[in-house]
């Protein structure tokens, strides 16, 4: 074993557009300022997790899906739930009631940790994580060797992911943007669920990030997914010489329904989930992923490209401030034998509301209609609250 690099003393300033937020909040926001995660357990109450789980399976049901979240057996393989990319709907359930009232609640919890008002806070338009128990990552989370899932491209020698952060890997900045994971489901270990690289110590998470940029300048040169984009499959060797140097650990923290979990979008992360033992079985995956960012800072241009995207229910990913379009269909979709005539009928559907949108030929999606019911109404005008 590597011999441990000492952190720095005093640790490097954080560096980003939210340092002032964070450091004007609570212990909770300080924690991820200078961690870069916080696990806020029973933040949001029971009863609200009900109404939410009860809406999604709604949703479900409308939209033809067997699967119900409040009776797990019936998630039983495909069919049973929305098709997926890493288990994260990007395309049906995201734009449901239950996905803006799920993102309206954690909004609640953040700005009370923040000290702001709630419609102070924009937030990001991103998935919904609706998995199915055989949907898992490789390689498996080993509690007793704890790394993050990443794997190598052996054809390129690029990192492969899923292990990643969600960040342009030029910006080397640690509070610029973050991910809120709402937990509507339970998670174990051998359950699929958010596995972190994190600080250890007295070890900083800009600490961290610059140590590893410091020691491998081109992996975040060579590694990223999009280019100038935000976001970056994170390679395997650096992560195990930021463990191996008494840098970082791997964790995968147990989940509740009602828990929080917040990261810095520059921390390396992914879904992972522990060998399933023989005999074991998997819960179902169901959350909410969101981030937030002062409205009154979101330049004109950002505001725009939001509302367009909010207004053809495509998701955006979660930076706020930075929006850019997630592959508008699941990669099953897109690869439907036969092409777009074979897509399933809500598919089908969804892609004509979006062209209808584009053409002008029906309002974008919250603007009121005129044969809109009141139910109809105030979803809207909490998307457009929310959408700052």
């Amino acid at each position: 074993m590597l011999r441990p690099v000492v952190a720095p003393d005093p640790p490097p300033p954080p560096r980003g557009l939210l340092v002032e937020l964070y450091s004007n909040g609570s212990e909770k926001l300080h924690q991820l300022r200078d961690k870069g995660w916080v696990h806020l357990k029973g933040a949001v109450p029971s009863e609200t997790v009900a109404e939410l789980v009860s809406g999604y399976d709604d949703h479900l049901e409308k939209g033809g899906f067997r699967g119900r979240f409040g009776k797990p057996s019936t998630i039983d393989g495909v069919g049973s739930l929305p098709e997926h990319m890493w288990g994260i709907d990007i395309t049906y359930l995201p734009f449901s009631p239950a996905a803006w009232n799920a993102r309206n609640a954690v909004r609640s919890v953040f700005a009370a940790e923040a000290g702001v008002d709630p419609e102070e806070c924009a937030v990001s338009i991103d998935g919904t994580m609706a998995a199915r128990p055989d949907v898992v990552t490789t390689p498996p989370y080993d509690k007793a060797r704890p790394r993050l899932p990443t794997k190598t491209n052996p054809k390129t020698g690029l990192p492969s992911g899923p292990g990643h952060i969600d960040q342009c890997p030029k910006n080397s900045a640690t509070a610029d943007s973050q991910q809120c994971f709402l937990a509507l489901s339970r998670a174990r270990l051998i359950d699929l669920s958010t596995v972190l690289l994190v600080p250890r110590g007295r070890w900083t998470i800009q600490g961290m990030m610059d140590a590893a940029r410091a020691q491998f300048p081109k992996a975040f040169q060579e590694s990223s997914r999009q280019g100038d984009g935000d976001g970056m499959f994170f390679p395997p060797h650096v992560q195990e010489w930021l463990v191996q140097q008494g840098v970082a650990q791997a964790i995968k923290p147990d989940l509740d329904p009602g828990d929080i979990l917040i990261w810095s979008s520059t921390l390396p992360h992914c879904a992972g989930a522990g060998k399933l033992p023989r005999g074991g079985k998997r819960n179902p995956r169901l959350g909410q992923i969101v981030g937030f960012f002062p409205a009154d800072r979101v330049s004109k241009q950002a505001k725009e490209e939001r509302l367009r995207l909010a207004g053809i229910e495509q998701c955006s990913g979660q930076q706020v401030h930075r929006p850019a379009p997630h592959l508008p269909w699941p990669p099953t979709i897109r690869r439907t034998t036969g092409g777009e005539g074979n897509w399933p009928p809500l598919y089908k559907a969804i892609k004509r509301k979006r062209e209808q949108v584009e053409a002008g030929e029906r309002p974008p999606a919250y603007v009121d209609a005129p044969d809109d019911s009141e139910d109809t109404r105030a979803n809207k005008r909490l998307i457009r609250s929310l959408l700052g």
